[in-house]
């Protein structure tokens, strides 16, 4: 057996050190400059936020955009989420809410939905610079959570996010339409505390809604989402 040394790459993540600092950074940048050639968008106009606001979409697209339906058949919607679900398990969180709305219209997409895969791969080309970083806290489990009020256009449901960060950086999240669950009995025991925060510190907003570029921006810079500072010292 041969000592290598120290991990770089772990299934497509590249893992960038300052040990001075204490510092670790997961990467996906490589990957996502492959994702951008594979569907023709390194070219594209970048964009600030996951998804804009204009976006209304919903499954009524579907039944009222009949005439569109040719036009979708060569277009490689399914694969495209796919790549974009791989980038936001591993490394980014602040597309975990765009990636699972535009995941819903997987049998039937129309033009508008695939307009909206589009957007979330320019804002990708334009930040994917941004990793995840760990080491910039203390090492306390800390949980962020939102909802928000039923806003999906089906179903009326509401959209329900949460993120765990550990050393400053998430290790845990998801975005996905409200289900409940009844955990006073963990709370009365104190195995779990749970705390009031301010919509303008709490992570988990992304999650849930589109939210404007700064805060947006405050929400990346909360979970641990942050540039590589260059030279790294190995």
């Amino acid at each position: 057996m041969k000592d290598l040394g120290s991990a770089r790459y772990i299934l497509g993540m590249e893992i960038k050190r300052d040990r001075a600092r204490g510092r670790l950074w997961l990467s996906q940048e490589k990957y996502i400059h492959k994702v951008l050639a594979r569907f023709n968008m390194e070219s594209s106009k970048s964009v600030s936020c996951p998804l804009s606001a204009h976006f209304k979409l919903s499954s009524k697209i579907c039944n009222n955009a009949q005439g569109n339906v040719e036009d979708m058949e060569n277009v490689p919607y399914a694969s495209a989420i796919g790549s974009l679900m791989y980038a936001m398990l591993c490394t980014r969180p602040d597309i975990a809410y765009s990636v699972r709305l535009v995941s819903r219209f997987l049998s039937q997409p129309r033009k508008q939905h695939w307009e909206a895969v589009k957007w979330i791969l320019r804002y990708l080309k334009g930040t994917s610079n941004i990793c995840l970083c760990y080491g910039t806290k203390d090492a306390t489990l800390e949980s962020f959570t939102d909802s928000d009020m039923a806003r999906d256009l089906d179903s009326k449901k509401s959209t329900s996010g949460y993120l765990f960060t550990f050393v400053g950086g998430a290790i845990s999240w998801q975005s996905k339409l409200q289900r409940y669950h009844w955990i006073r009995d963990v709370i009365e025991e104190k195995q779990v505390f749970i705390e009031k925060v301010h919509t303008c510190d709490n992570g988990a907003d992304m999650m849930t809604k589109v939210l404007p570029k700064g805060k947006h921006d405050t929400c990346c810079a909360i979970i641990g989402l942050d540039t590589v500072p260059t030279p790294l010292p190995y």
